[in-house]
């Protein structure tokens, strides 16, 4: 046999609950996003870097000219002297003869040692010439490494511009959706604490113990009751008794804040809890989904058509998700509320119950 009365009790203050953890737990969420909204963000393109080469080493010796040319001026300074000397005679200048054979036997005497000097001179002119190309070759990629660079840093100017302007426009939309989602907040705060308020009126009729008033312990009561197992909330065969000795076993939860990391064992000992909180958790994510869409709708229309921020916050009280749930958990609760005079009459403490009108069932 079932205690109607008692169950129908438990039943709006699960219902109650429900709506007090929907409420927090979409505080929760919105409060969460908006922690993220309206941040400026930093460029973080990688900077160019510049490449380096190393500069090739310059030779202790610098020989420009090449050995064949050493090899021909020698020889043509020999061929030459020895040309005017032949000349000079021939003319019948006999002193300028003499003086340029002196001159051509010194070209002679000079030409063995100066070809005995190519080997060295080889050398140097080679280490010279390969040096110049290292030098030309480092030149150019110095050039060409600096004009990538200054390419490259011109690029990341026209990037880290474009950023910040459109950085600009994203932080100004989400300074307008975090301006919705701050308005939804204290509507959806000040809904609450009237929700609690009305939830302590109808605790005031001490039916339920003071220990059992959140929505695991008031969900497991209302569960033991509807389905049967318990008549009654005191005594040794009472509801109370069984809840403690579940919790002893720690086969149940008892407080909010284990909902989320133990479902598993919610599902299967507290059927009625883990129903509630899927429902709580489909109203939950339509009203954080419904307050997103407005956000962005809003934001719209401010920075887009410069629409007025107050007028549309003003329309979002009378039109949003949450109005309307707020509207629909007011009417509900406040006909809990009306309901607590019937209560009262019905819980004697005998636990004899008179007849019901029938609008509590209503």
């Amino acid at each position: 046999m079932v205690n109607t009365v008692l169950r129908d009790y438990l039943g709006m203050a699960r219902d109650m609950e429900m709506n007090l953890y929907t409420e927090q737990q979409t505080i929760n969420n919105l409060i969460s996003q908006t922690k993220s909204l309206a941040i400026p963000s930093k460029p973080n393109f990688n900077k160019p870097v510049l490449t380096t080469y190393e500069a090739p080493n310059k030779p202790l010796v610098i020989e420009e000219t090449s050995p064949a040319t050493v090899k021909t001026r020698a020889v043509l300074f020999a061929v030459i002297s020895i040309v005017i000397t032949i000349i000079l005679f021939k003319t019948g200048h006999w002193g300028w003869g003499i003086l340029g054979g002196i001159v051509s036997i010194g070209a002679l005497a000079n030409l063995f040692p100066a070809f005995d000097e190519v080997s060295n001179t080889s050398i140097d002119y080679d280490n010279t010439q390969a040096y110049k190309r290292r030098l030309s070759a480092y030149q150019a990629d110095t050039a060409a490494a600096q004009r990538k660079y200054e390419s490259e840093m011109k690029e990341l100017e026209r990037n880290t511009a474009r950023f910040l302007e459109e950085d600009k426009l994203r932080v100004e939309k989400e300074r307008v959706q975090k301006e919705v989602y701050e308005t939804e907040i204290a509507s959806l705060t000040s809904a609450m604490n009237e929700s609690r308020k009305r939830l302590d009126q109808f605790y005031s009729l001490n039916i339920v113990h003071p220990k059992y008033r959140n929505l695991p312990m008031i969900c497991t009561l209302y569960e033991y009751i509807e389905v049967g197992r318990y008549y009654e909330l005191e005594g040794t065969d009472g509801a109370y008794n069984a809840l403690e000795l579940e919790l002893r076993l720690g086969r149940i939860i008892s407080t909010l804040g284990e909902i989320s990391t133990k479902l598993d064992r919610i599902q299967q000992n507290q059927y009625s809890l883990y129903t509630a909180v899927s429902d709580c958790s489909v109203s939950i994510n339509n009203l954080v989904f419904e307050t997103q869409q407005s956000s962005i709708r809003i934001s719209n229309a401010v920075t887009q058509a410069s629409g007025n921020l107050s007028s549309q916050l003003n329309q979002l009280q009378q039109t949003s998700a949450i109005t309307a749930y707020q509207t629909t958990r007011t009417q509900q609760e406040l006909a809990y509320l009306s309901k607590m005079l019937f209560f009262s009459g019905e819980f004697e403490k005998a636990g004899i119950m008179r007849k019901l009108p029938p609008s509590l069932y209503k």
